[in-house]
C-alpha cells in the first residue's frame, strides 16, 4: 500500500498560511508522482490521486502522506514497468535524490 492504511487526507489538514518552501515540496512530490505514475509506476495512481487534491492548500498530514509514498518509492525502487535498459530506473532515482535534497517541515 502507498498511503498508510486508514489513512483519510480531508480538507480540513489544510493550511491556509502556507510557506512558500513547504508548498514548493509538496508540489514537487506530488508533480514527480504524477509523472511516475503516467510513465512506470502505475501502483501509485491512488495515492497520486488523493495527494494532488490538496495541492492548492496542503497541510502536516498531507506531507506526511506524501513522504510516506517516497519512502514507498525508494523501498521498491526495482518494481517498475520497463521499456528499455534501465531508463525509467534513472528517473526514479532522479526524484527520490532531489526529494532528499528539500528541507523537511515535520
Amino acid at each position: 500500500m502507498n498511503l498508510k492504511p486508514n489513512t483519510r487526507l480531508s480538507k480540513d489538514d489544510c493550511d491556509p498560511n502556507l510557506k512558500p518552501d513547504f508548498h514548493r515540496r509538496y508540489c514537487g512530490i506530488v508533480g514527480g508522482l504524477g509523472y511516475l505514475v503516467t510513465m512506470t509506476r502505475h501502483d501509485l495512481a491512488l495515492s497520486y490521486s488523493e495527494l494532488s487534491k490538496y495541492v492548492h492548500f496542503p497541510g502536516i498530514a498531507h506531507m506526511e502522506a506524501a513522504e510516506h509514498v517516497l519512502q514507498y518509492l525508494h523501498d521498491t525502487w526495482n518494481e517498475s514497468i520497463t521499456c528499455g535498459v534501465g531508463l525509467t530506473q534513472i528517473g526514479l532515482a532522479t526524484l527520490i535524490r532531489a526529494a532528499r535534497t528539500l528541507p523537511t517541515f515535520l
